[in-house]
């Protein structure tokens, strides 16, 4: 059993948030070549205007959101021998959305979601070979509220259904013992009742070690996304793998998004008590915005957006009670402008450059101290907070941020708690990022007590 609650009240009105995760795991084994597994989650969710875009006044102080979330997984593991295995996974779900801005606007969508994968593993010595199958319904009933004053309400109600289909094969080739080779495709399929599309696509990636102490990672694949998952809160399980070669292939986006990814990383070990790395990546996402209230030649619009990012990360173990960490990351991301003139993300250029230095100390009693700076550095073209609506001005700005954070870890790893000042000096400061709605920093002091406890 777990429970996680995270509550704030924001940092300015209407930031607030309050998020509620509950879920139930039991595993059973009726035999040796089989494993069966019960998961139930519940998420509830309360929030209002989260976005922290460059021009911090530039927020709505009425729209609040809501989100409730029930969900029944049942999975399972067959070994058929010591070379074949069959997975399985199925889940149901019922939730609901809801969108409110004054007594002007009421948005609500109960959905109801269906989700069935299997894949079969195929172990045959260097070779291991996974093929699977998911099929996935999301069934959405929506009501849409305009109020103007002195008239009737005017109230619109569609429905739509999301179908996503999935047909995937990868093969994992050790051809010497310090390559692994992942290739494979996976045939994707996409409709709602806006828009229909698939795609086949290919993936390939490439592990190398010419040493004991390096590691060279390459990949470059595309993908069709088409999420059942509704927020970051209510992720949906997959079978099929996240990640080829160290590189995140299935992210949270909207429906029927095409990406496509090429990424280098180069890990390397100094000494026993140094690592040092360098990751590149170039990904390219084309999306369409769905307004079911526009007019039929503007329902739907497509967007592009590029990501450019590379970090170079240097970790240093000086001592046994001492860690020390920097990070030099560098991100440059557009976003093209759609047909309504809003950019997606309240950007169509930004540029980000962090550099976070680490220092912590870790006592034999479980007392854990830590501090970190922060090189901040930012420049873009966003939204401005005018009256003209999809008016864009550029802007830029750079300052240095200082966390603070204790720490104690509870014996025989029952748990860890822990009091975090980020932003110690309360620094003030303009800054967004890449998405303003899931914002890695806060222009004011925030004080936090965490505790994660466990128990066997």
């Amino acid at each position: 059993f777990g429970q996680y609650r995270f509550e704030s009240d924001g940092f300015r009105a209407n930031n607030d948030r309050d998020e509620r995760v509950a879920n139930a795991f039991v595993q059973f084994r009726p035999a040796l070549d089989t494993n069966l597994q019960l998961e139930l989650r519940s998420i509830r969710n309360e929030h209002g205007d989260l976005a922290l875009n460059f021009d911090a006044s530039s927020y709505n102080p009425l729209a609040r959101i809501a989100e409730t979330s029930d969900s029944l997984r049942f999975g399972a593991r067959h070994d058929f021998s010591a070379h074949d295995s069959l997975l399985a996974s199925l889940t149901y779900e019922r939730g609901r959305g809801d969108i409110t801005a004054g007594d002007a606007f009421a948005y609500s969508n109960p959905a109801r979601t269906s989700a069935l994968g299997v894949q079969l593993i195929h172990q045959m010595g260097a070779v291991r070979l996974l093929t699977g199958l998911a099929q996935g319904t999301r069934q959405d009933d929506t009501e849409t509220r305009f109020v103007f004053p002195g008239n009737p309400p005017i109230v619109s109600a569609t429905d739509d259904r999301l179908s996503q289909t999935d047909v995937y094969a990868y093969v994992l080739v050790d051809p010497a013992p310090s390559v692994t080779i992942t290739a494979g495709a996976a045939w994707e399929r996409i409709s709602t009742e806006l828009l229909t599309d698939h795609a086949t696509n290919p993936k390939l990636g490439i592990a190398w070690r010419p040493t004991s102490h390096t590691t060279v990672r390459a990949a470059t694949f595309r993908s069709l996304s088409g999420s059942l998952t509704t927020s970051r809160l209510n992720p949906q399980p997959r079978l099929e793998p996240i990640q080829v070669a160290g590189f995140s292939q299935l992210l949270f986006g909207g429906a029927a998004d095409h990406s496509a990814l090429t990424g280098l990383a180069v890990d390397h070990a100094l000494s026993d008590r140094m690592y040092a790395g360098l990751e590149a990546s170039h990904r390219d996402t084309d999306t369409s915005i769905l307004d079911s209230t526009a007019p039929p030649e503007l329902q739907i619009q497509g967007v592009t957006l590029g990501e450019r990012t590379q970090r170079a990360y240097f970790y240093w173990t000086p001592h046994d009670r001492l860690g020390f960490s920097a990070t030099l990351e560098h991100g440059r991301y557009t976003s093209t402008v759609p047909a309504n003139g809003m950019p997606l993300f309240n950007y169509t250029g930004l540029t980000i450059e962090r550099l976070p230095l680490e220092l912590r100390y870790f006592s034999p009693t479980g007392l854990t101290l830590g501090f970190r700076t922060s090189h901040i550095k930012e420049h873009g073209t966003f939204v401005a907070n005018t009256p003209v609506p999809g008016a864009l001005e550029a802007g830029a700005d750079r300052f240095w941020l200082l966390d603070a954070f204790v720490g104690y870890r509870l014996p025989n790893r029952r748990g860890l708690l822990s009091l975090n000042a980020d932003n110690l000096m309360d620094r003030r400061f303009r800054f967004q990022d890449v998405d303003p709605e899931d914002t890695s920093l806060i222009p004011e002091r925030l004080i936090s007590f965490r505790f994660t406890l466990s128990f066997d």
